[in-house]
């Protein structure tokens, strides 16, 4: 654990915020990448974003993006309310665990995932919870009948579909993506009381986003 004066100075809103801050930049980033992909592999994103929220009249064709983009949050921050970031029924609860062992080992995993390249992570440590849950997240958000259309020209050998490639144009964004969502996670669980998420429903008014 770091000293307490630096203790202090991780906890505070500045820094909640600063990584928050780059979460959101590092989430669209990745939605943009992947919808570039799509207009590439000649995909119709209204049709998509139709798969996605059905029924949904946006203000301009453009903006269907946007429903992709919240796919993309909806299952990377799924989870989040578990310490152990599970999103398979097996998740750890607050009420789970000992207050001051949840924020030195999460403060303590903030410190130690902060100083490392994410990429070089996942190369030596194939088999860390940090490259499970890219990996878990990557399989529900890019199904490998996508993925197929999306990279068809990508060889195959190195491994299935449906699982990260360090070839695939997705690659990077996508651990960059998780890595900063993985940070916040720790970070958030590292205060008293816990920083949590929560979704705001969606309300139409005749149909139009």
């Amino acid at each position: 654990m770091p000293p307490e004066e630096k203790v202090d100075a991780l906890l505070t809103v500045g820094v909640f915020d600063s990584v928050l801050t780059d979460t959101c930049r590092l989430t669209h980033r990745f939605a943009r990448i992947l919808v570039d992909l799509m207009k590439m592999a000649g995909w119709d994103l209204g049709a998509a974003a139709n798969c996605i929220f059905p029924d949904v009249n946006y203000a301009k064709p453009g903006h269907c993006r946007y429903a992709i983009l919240s796919y993309i949050c909806l299952g990377i921050f799924e989870g989040f309310d578990s310490y152990d970031l599970c999103d398979d029924g097996s998740r750890v609860d607050l009420d789970d665990i000992d207050a001051t062992i949840r924020r030195n080992d999460s403060l303590q995993q903030f410190v130690e995932h902060s100083a490392l390249d994410p990429i070089e992570l996942m190369r030596d440590f194939p088999s860390c919870d940090f490259a499970n849950f890219c990996q878990k997240k990557y399989a529900k958000l890019i199904h490998p009948g996508i993925e197929s259309h999306l990279l068809r020209n990508l060889a195959t050998v190195e491994s299935p579909l449906g699982s990260l490639r360090q070839t695939s144009p997705l690659y990077e964004p996508f651990v960059s993506m998780a890595s900063s969502v993985w940070m916040l996670h720790k970070l958030a669980w590292a205060y008293d009381p816990v920083v949590q998420i929560f979704q705001i429903t969606l309300i139409k008014a005749d149909g139009i986003i």
